[in-house]
C-alpha cells in the first residue's frame, strides 16, 4: 500500500482534486505520518485514526471521555509515544486531557445518578408497589428461593438506564440483590 492509499484509510482525510487536509485537522506533521505509515508496513495495524483523534483532542476546552474512549486513547498516546510520533508536550497535554475528560464524564455520572437512585428509592420504598412485587414473585428470591430478608430489585440497574416501572422490579434477599450488583439479571 502506498502512503496516499494509506492516508485515504482515515475516517477524517480529504482528498479534493490537488488538496489533501484531515477535516479540521492544520497542523499535520508529514514527519509523524511516516512514522506510522512505516508501522503500518511492519505490523499492519493502521493508528493513523488514533493519532487524529488524540490531535482534535486537544483542540477541546473541556472534553468528556467515557470509559471506552479513554481506553482507546490511552492506547492511542501509548502508541503514539512508543512509536516517537510526538514530542513530550503532546504527551503531558494528552495525558492530561484523557485524565480531565474522563474526571469530567464520571463527576457527570455521579451528579445524575444521585438523582436517579433517589428517584428509584423513592419509588421501591411505596408501600403498594413493594407489596404488589413481592406477591407477584410469591414471597421468594427469585435467585436463591430464601424468603428472608427479602428487598426490590431493578432488573436492569438504573445507573444503565434502568425505568422504575414494574416489569424493571424482581424480588431479591439482601444477599442476592448484593452479588448481583449492577449487572443486568433477570430471574423472573
Amino acid at each position: 500500500m502506498r502512503l496516499d492509499e494509506f492516508l485515504k484509510t482515515s475516517n477524517y482525510y480529504v482528498c479534493e482534486n490537488t488538496k489533501h487536509y484531515f477535516i479540521g485537522n492544520f497542523d499535520v506533521n508529514y514527519i509523524e505520518i511516516n512514522k506510522l505509515y512505516n508501522h503500518f508496513l511492519n505490523t499492519g495495524e493502521n493508528l493513523i485514526n488514533n493519532y487524529v483523534k488524540l490531535i482534535h483532542l486537544q483542540w477541546e476546552e473541556n472534553p468528556f471521555i467515557f470509559e471506552e474512549q479513554k481506553h482507546f486513547l490511552d492506547y492511542s498516546l501509548e502508541m503514539m509515544r512508543k512509536l516517537s510520533v510526538m514530542n513530550v508536550d503532546f504527551y503531558i497535554e494528552c495525558r492530561f486531557l484523557i485524565k480531565k475528560g474522563y474526571d469530567n464524564y464520571n463527576n457527570w455520572i455521579l451528579k445524575n445518578s444521585g438523582k436517579k437512585r433517589r428517584d428509584a428509592q423513592n419509588f421501591i420504598s411505596r408501600k403498594k408497589i413493594r407489596e404488589f412485587i413481592f406477591k407477584r414473585d410469591n414471597y421468594r428470591c427469585l435467585c436463591c428461593d430464601s424468603n428472608k430478608k427479602l428487598s426490590i430489585d431493578h432488573i436492569i440497574p438504573v445507573n444503565k438506564n434502568g425505568k422504575n416501572k414494574i416489569s424493571n422490579l424482581q424480588t431479591l434477599c439482601k444477599s442476592c440483590n448484593s452479588k448481583k450488583s449492577d449487572k443486568y439479571k433477570d430471574y423472573r
